[in-house]
């Protein structure tokens, strides 16, 4: 059944396609570089609300601090690049972090270098770090910076010598780091408590985990890097979590409870530093324990909670603990992320929320106790920001479409908003929790107002389950014509923990597809079902069988425009990049008759291949799940390739290893399949910097010289 529901239909940067005769074309440089450089927002990069004060900051143009107070609403810059190299002695070309340690004060990185500024008293000095060093950690309290040189963490005073938390020999033990492949919402290795009195840090044992060769071409002779790369089904690493006060050298570690190679992840404190709260995740991913350990002497308490499924359980957000020890926990037990308060015996106060969508974050808590958190609403394109009190009262903060973000001050009272959508690229106001008034700080100028840019349409459609809606979006030629045929590009992901359509600016598109729609091609996204923010339902049907749903919806949104007059039915290709990758040539597989062309990058071409965490989340491991794997293998099915297949990798890619494509390319020989191969030397799972522009370019020129 086709009928397509046409939402609305926008059209960016313009008024009417009647009027693109007086707009600039858009070249490709500036489509593939523009978006973020010549035609960046003014979006209030690394916004902070700066500590016991009425102001906040954020950075502009990479490299100015901009600094706003809230009562008078006056902007000012404080001081830029060239003055912090000027007194500190550092050397940035550009900030890429900064953080305030109190009113006058903060830390700036760009990554390499970290570096003391105070902008009061107009000094400031650089740590004194090796060379290499890496994983920045801030400590406010003490003034003090955790970082890793190698595989072992140390703590970095202001002024003074560094010293070792870990003395491990064996490169293999590693601390201080990211583990997990940062999957469960990790992202950083170092947890100070909320005093900075001690710290909590991940280490984990690499030594069972296979090696996996990354040839380096920059030497003559050429030279291996051995990198650790857990495939599914084989062994992983063994984690665990130091705690440390910093005025003592004991080292106390607390280990899974389950099995050695099980996940503890969403780490967090206790307001009165007493407690660390770790969530241990099995291995199989279908069971969650929540446990609660004595940060003192890193001994067990209690399991607080188990949540159980037999699809999988993934937490990525860490308990969040208000004054009196309770905390909030979000889960989606019930099909949907909603909050939920618990105390420390594990008992389940209330349920904040029950939302039939879910919540994306928990911002903050305000000073009288009320909840402050981010959730799409009832419509998915959208995200809005919402205060829930502890009686179960909800109050929705943002209600224009679009995507809305929140940061609360320091004293719990301001919500500092930003927001963009197809109208407006972003704008940013504050509102007072209290009163209720809002205050504006800044409407963004539409930077592409000169240039001519294509019309977008967002429509909704059913899956290839005759009832789940589906969202969309098409980006039509600015000289569209009805009459006339164009060839259609589907530019598609279609995996776990992303979404390419939504009510931002552009709709989420990037600006080459733009361009590409100048040059007369009609290009399609959708966000099929296992895409991001729809509850369980919709994003737990890839289980055990990756591929299946998902180029059933895609092929469902692709038949909906082929029933269009104005699509060449003839002139169809599709693209995309890992999970996209192996979507783009699972497409051609399934539809030879109807995709001309397609142009995959960094695919995942068979999911034994790919690493423990996320491959056996989502298949289970190739021992218990062997059809799944064989099914779902791009490797067992060459056969069925039909169309023109460009295949493209980095050679460096330690994300989607070259096993999957070299292996790939055997089976295309092995059956007698032409495909064409390009290779990224040196470069990693994306193609980056200058080397992009020759991407875009190739893969332009792959497709029109397939469809013409």
């Amino acid at each position: 059944m086709r009928i397509l529901l046409f939402l609305y239909l926008s059209i960016q940067a313009i008024s009417s396609i009647t009027i693109y005769a007086q707009k600039e074309p858009l070249t490709l440089d500036d489509a593939v570089f523009g978006q973020w450089r010549k035609f960046r927002i003014n979006n209030h990069f690394q916004f902070q609300w700066i500590p016991s004060s009425n102001q906040y900051s954020y950075l502009k143009d990479f490299g100015e601090i901009i600094v706003g107070n809230l009562q008078s609403g006056e902007e000012r810059a404080i001081c830029n690049i060239i003055e912090i190299n000027n007194i500190t002695g550092s050397r940035f070309n550009f900030v890429l972090q900064l953080e305030w340690i109190d009113a006058n004060s903060f830390i700036v990185s760009d990554g390499i270098t970290v570096a003391f500024f105070d902008h009061t008293k107009r000094k400031g000095n650089v740590f004194s770090l090796p060379e290499k060093s890496d994983n920045f950690s801030i400590n406010k309290s003490h003034k003090a910076l955790a970082y890793t040189f190698e595989n072992n963490l140390f703590i970095a005073p202001l002024e003074g010598k560094s010293k070792a938390i870990t003395r491990h020999k064996l490169k293999e033990i590693v601390a201080g780091q990211s583990i997990s492949r940062s999957e469960f919402g990790i992202k950083k290795g170092v947890f100070w408590s909320p005093t900075g009195s001690a710290m909590a840090f991940y280490e984990k044992d690499e030594s069972k985990v296979d090696d996996y060769p990354i040839i380096d071409i920059s030497s003559r002779p050429a030279t291996i890097k051995e990198i650790k790369y857990p495939m599914a089904g084989k062994d992983s690493e063994q984690v665990k979590v130091g705690v440390r006060n910093i005025k003592k050298k004991k080292i106390n570690y607390i280990e899974p409870r389950t099995a050695k190679d099980a996940y503890l992840t969403n780490l967090s404190w206790s307001q009165d530093d007493q407690f660390l709260l770790i969530a241990e995740v099995a291995r199989s991913q279908k069971e969650m324990w929540l446990q609660l350990y004595n940060a003192k002497n890193g001994k067990f308490v209690s399991t607080l909670l188990k949540e159980e499924r037999n699809t999988w359980v993934e937490p990525e957000h860490p308990a969040l603990f208000l004054n009196d020890n309770t905390f909030l926990w979000l889960s989606d037990r019930d099909g949907y992320r909603n909050i939920y308060l618990y105390n420390l015996s594990g008992k389940l106060l209330q349920q904040i929320t029950a939302h039939q969508f879910p919540v994306l974050e928990i911002i903050g808590i305000t000073e009288d106790n009320k909840i402050v958190y981010r959730a799409t609403g009832e419509n998915p394109m959208n995200q809005h920001l919402f205060q829930a009190s502890l009686d179960g009262e909800i109050k929705q903060l943002t209600t224009e479409d679009g995507i809305n973000k929140g940061f609360l001050n320091t004293q719990n009272n301001q919500l500092f908003i930003t927001a963009t959508n197809p109208r407006t690229p972003h704008q940013a106001w504050i509102l007072d929790l209290i009163s209720f008034k809002e205050k504006q700080i800044t409407n963004a100028e539409n930077t592409y107002a000169d240039i001519q840019l294509s019309s977008t349409e967002i429509f909704s459609l059913k899956a290839a389950d005759e009832k789940t809606d589906l969202y969309g979006r098409i980006i039509y030629p600015s000289d569209f014509d009805s009459t006339q045929t164009y060839p259609l590009f589907l530019y598609v992901y279609g995996g776990p923990h992303a979404q390419l359509v939504d009510n931002s600016w552009l709709h989420g598109a990037d600006l080459w597809m733009h361009y590409l729609a100048e040059k007369g091609v009609i290009v399609l996204s959708l966000d099929n079902r296992g895409s991001a923010n729809r509850g369980v339902h919709f994003e737990h049907v890839i289980h055990r069988n990756l591929g299946d749903n998902e180029v059933l919806d895609q092929l469902r949104g692709v038949n909906h425009l082929l029933d269009r007059a104005f699509i060449d039915v003839n002139k169809v290709g599709v693209h995309g990049w890992s999970y996209g990758g192996f979507m783009t040539i699972k497409l051609l597989y399934a539809a030879p008759e109807l995709f001309k062309v397609g142009i995959a990058g960094g695919p995942v071409t068979d999911w034994k291949f790919y690493e423990v965490m996320y491959g056996e989340r989502y298949m289970d491991t190739p021992q218990e799940n062997p059809d799944g794997y064989k099914k779902a293998s791009l490797i067992n099915n060459a056969k069925q390739l039909e169309s023109n297949l460009r295949l493209i990798h980095g050679t460096s890619d330690d994300v989607v290893v070259m096993q999957n494509v070299y292996a790939l390319l055997e089976a295309f020989v092995k059956n007698k399949k032409q495909v064409d191969f390009f290779a990224y030397p040196m470069h990693e799972h994306n193609i980056s910097g200058l080397d992009r522009l020759h991407l875009m370019n190739q893969i332009f020129d792959y497709f029109f010289l397939h469809i013409h």
